[in-house]
């Protein structure tokens, strides 16, 4: 019980402390007089720090054990926002970065122990996980520029300082778990893993709902504004989208335990493309409300749907560790480089309905990956020599 409480109250620092920056760019702006350079240099920073560390997780498993890891992570997070409140501009860009570590870590470590510790529930504990992170980033998204009018931007930011280092000493007090590896699987590297179909196509499944959604996300304000909503309107949109993505996350692993989850992801991106279209080639008001809201649904069903395949397709919580870090990597390099392709875009087009082809060419590769990536059997079967693995909770 100590254990899954543990990992519920890490759950919750998985993104709020990094998303809450966003809307406090312009006042941290203004408060270093830093350029638009080093304003942009603070969202694109973390995605590459996932994308360096990502990869790294599973091999310190097996040295260290999950509690060790999760919570070197937490502490990571916890240091990370005191520095990034109170020590200057470097103190900025380090805690940016040292919450980035730690993110990274515990996003890769996710679905590792949901398959190590319920097996038989991994539908319900994926969706569960996914509503309290994006929850909490939800409230954080609502509540963080009025809060910073009444705390000071300092104190609100540093906020996660005392709650994740608790957190860290809670994992850092669980008895170690025994070996996280089956024999066989221990051996099965990186290389070996991405050799297998099933592998690639999970990778390339989070990778392009990475892409779609980040796009969506850094654009849907330059959307709105272009429909004649107010700035302040158009940035509502974000926490109603974090709101109205929660049940969607936590339904959408429930029906995909059946033997009709190959025909949820299509119909899930189906959704995604009709909401693009809605949003993009519509010119009634109405219409584009709609076309949020069904993208909301959508986004949050695709990323549960990911965090699903990483947990239910490797036969071991180390091979999920391993998948999960390469998976994670290449979404981030992706989600790096596709807003401001999309920028690009516009830039020569002139015109946000100009995208939406490519948009829906990466929907149909999203939908063609994620049943790729739920057809398989579990990764890995074939090099496991029977022997303890990380125990359930």
């Amino acid at each position: 019980m100590k254990k899954t409480w543990t990992l519920a109250a890490s759950v919750l620092h998985l993104r709020a402390p990094f998303m809450a920056l966003t809307p406090l760019l312009p006042l941290l702006q203004h408060y270093f007089s830093l350029s638009h350079a080093a304003v942009a240099m603070l969202t694109t920073l973390p995605l590459l720090v996932f994308a360096a560390v990502s990869p790294l997780v599973g091999g310190q498993l097996p040295r260290f054990g999950a509690a060790r890891v999760f919570g070197t992570a937490m502490l990571c997070i916890g240091i990370g926002a005191g520095l990034r409140s109170y020590a200057d501009i470097p103190g900025l860009f380090l805690g940016t970065v040292l919450i980035s570590v730690g993110i990274a870590v515990g996003n890769v470590l996710l679905p590792t122990l949901i398959r190590a510790w319920f097996p038989e529930r991994a539908g319900a504990a994926t969706g569960i996980g996914i509503v309290l992170m994006n929850g909490m980033n939800a409230l954080v998204i609502a509540f963080i520029v009025p809060l910073t009018h009444y705390f000071g931007w300092q104190a609100v930011c540093a906020v996660w300082t005392l709650t994740a280092l608790p957190v860290a000493i809670a994992w850092f007090t669980l008895p170690r778990e025994q070996e996280t590896a089956h024999a066989g699987a221990a051996k099965l590297t990186l290389r070996k893993l991405l050799a297998h179909p099933a592998a690639r196509w999970i990778a390339v499944f989070m990778g392009v709902q990475s892409l779609v959604y980040f796009s969506f996300m850094t654009w849907l304000p330059y959307w709105a504004m272009a429909r004649g909503f107010s700035e302040e309107a158009a940035g509502y949109y974000t926490f109603a989208i974090h709101l109205i993505s929660l049940p969607a996350s936590l339904l959408a692993p429930l029906a995909a335990g059946g033997s009709g989850r190959q025909r949820l992801v299509l119909g899930v991106c189906a959704t995604y493309l009709a909401g693009l279209a809605l949003l993009l080639l519509t010119e009634t008001t109405l219409l584009w409300h709609i076309g949020v809201v069904v993208i909301a649904l959508a986004a949050g069903a695709t990323f549960a749907l990911c965090m699903l395949a990483f947990s239910v397709r490797p036969a071991t919580p180390l091979i999920a560790s391993r998948l999960s870090g390469a998976g994670q990597a290449f979404s981030y390099l992706l989600a790096a480089g596709g807003p401001v392709g999309f920028g690009f875009l516009y830039e020569y087009c002139r015109s946000w309905p100009a995208t939406f082809p490519v948009f829906a060419l990466a929907t149909l590769l999203l939908a063609y990956s994620g049943w790729q990536a739920l057809d398989f059997p579990r990764i890995g079967e074939e090099e496991i020599v029977v022997r303890p693995g990380l125990q359930r909770n």
